[in-house]
């Protein structure tokens, strides 16, 4: 289930990237399994710091990867 979720994630966003919606720097693909990786380490660290305030930082470098 991981690798089709990834394989959809990598479409979406190699679409993105064609329409100009996000920047084409980075290969679909590895761009998609960063992100998959990265939430499933946000969940992680969520359990530990349940205070959103704190992960908030995480997700907008996360995020920066899309510009």
């Amino acid at each position: 289930m991981l690798n089709a979720n990834e394989d959809a994630l990598t479409g979406l966003l190699r679409a993105a990237a064609e329409r100009g919606e996000i920047s084409a720097r980075h290969d679909p693909h590895t761009l998609a399994a960063f992100l998959v990786t990265f939430l499933n380490g946000l969940l992680v660290s969520s359990k530990v710091t349940p205070d959103a305030k704190a992960l908030e930082p995480l997700v907008e470098v996360a995020l920066g990867t899309l510009d």
